[in-house]
């Protein structure tokens, strides 16, 4: 009944005016002429049973005002050639025209519903049409979304190549120096600070690649079950080995652990962590290291006395391209990014707590345990 109702008005709305008031006279004329032709059967009997369902069409299709036209031509067709006498639009009989009165009253009532209700569908009609617009701009702007980011990503990773090769030649020309020696202490010392630059550009360059795997789901793991502790011990020793806690104070507190990991996504992992707890850790303050079990799960934590996290930027840790404090950043932001999703990678969950400004803070990897494989 409601579509049929909906395809009414829709149609109305497409015609033209003077269509719609035709309409209308139509609609009254044909149920009049029917009770008209009914005369010899019913007499005076039921002289308005016709012109209801016919003023509702009229409202719904062409409006109140055709409507009204059409209860007035009813009005005038029923005095004359329905109700005593015959002919004349005199009524004569007080009680016909009580309902006569009621008639134009009940029936105009009717128009006013139809009316009220086409209004109510064009209202509906006309927010589902803006509704759609703008689901297809959001659409349109999704796309395009997508397409700049798309974009940025291949920028990113043709970035990431070009950078490699002029990089590895500059790292190569490095070690010819060094092997080369010289008696010069500025040309060491500018030997060291190139050094120190070329590595850390190479790191950005990798993180950019990574991130590209990553996102774009290359990435696939070799995982097999292994010993957290053992895998953070040996990175810990290269970590170190390379001086990179010669400014910090490190403590390590590690039990077997056995999880299905990919063992050097999972150095991959420490690198970063350990490597964020460097950079916002100043000089002088502590690192703590700690591999545990806790119910079924190995839990790593990396724990500093750093700058700390703010409340707001807690909540973005984890995102792209977000950094800490400004007088504290170096790289791109994505380390932090690419530990989220290989934790992810692994089936577990990585999150950050801290006291707030300047009192340090935790990271903590949550991974599934598995058995120890038997001897």
């Amino acid at each position: 009944m409601r579509a049929a109702l909906h395809a009414i008005w829709l149609r109305g709305l497409r015609t033209p005016a003077h269509w719609r008031y035709g309409v209308g006279i139509v609609a009254a004329l044909v149920p009049s002429l029917l009770r008209i032709a009914m005369n010899p059967y019913w007499d005076f009997r039921f002289p308005y049973v016709f012109y209801f369902p016919a003023t509702l069409f009229a409202a719904l299709f062409s409006g109140l005002g055709p409507a009204w036209v059409g209860i007035g031509i009813c009005v005038v067709l029923t005095a004359v050639w329905i109700l005593p006498p015959i002919g004349s639009l005199d009524v004569s009989n007080p009680i016909d025209l009580v309902g006569l009165a009621a008639f134009i009253v009940a029936d105009g009532v009717i128009a006013w519903i139809g009316a009220s209700y086409r209004d109510l569908i064009e209202q509906g009609a006309r927010q589902n049409a803006e509704l759609a617009m703008r689901e297809r701009a959001l659409e349109r702007a999704a796309d395009e979304a997508a397409a700049a980011n798309r974009a940025k990503d291949n920028f990113l990773a043709v970035l990431g190549h070009e950078l490699r090769t002029p990089l590895a030649t500059i790292i190569a020309g490095l070690r010819v120096l060094y092997q080369l020696g010289g008696p010069d202490e500025r040309a060491r010392h500018t030997r060291e600070a190139i050094e120190r630059q070329a590595n850390h550009l190479s790191r950005m360059v990798d993180d950019l690649l990574d991130m590209k795997k990553i996102v774009t789901g290359v990435v696939g793991l070799k995982r097999q079950p292994c010993d957290l502790a053992d895998a953070v011990a040996g990175f810990l020793a290269t970590f170190n080995g390379a001086g990179q806690f010669k400014q910090h104070t490190l403590s390590v507190d590690t039990e077997p652990v056995w999880v299905n990991g990919d063992a050097m996504r999972l150095q991959q992992i420490m690198s970063n962590l350990l490597g964020n707890a460097v950079k916002y850790t100043p000089a002088g303050g502590s690192i703590h290291v700690s591999v545990k079990r806790e119910g079924t799960d190995a839990v790593l934590r990396v724990r500093d006395t750093g700058i700390g996290i703010s409340p707001e930027l807690a909540r973005r840790m984890f995102e792209l391209f977000v950094q800490g404090e400004t007088g504290m950043r170096s790289g791109l932001g994505v380390g932090l990014a690419i530990v989220r999703r290989l934790v992810e990678l692994h089936g577990g969950t990585v999150g950050a707590l801290s006291d707030g400004a300047g009192k340090g803070s935790t990271f903590t990897v949550r991974l599934l345990c598995v058995p120890a494989p038997s001897a």
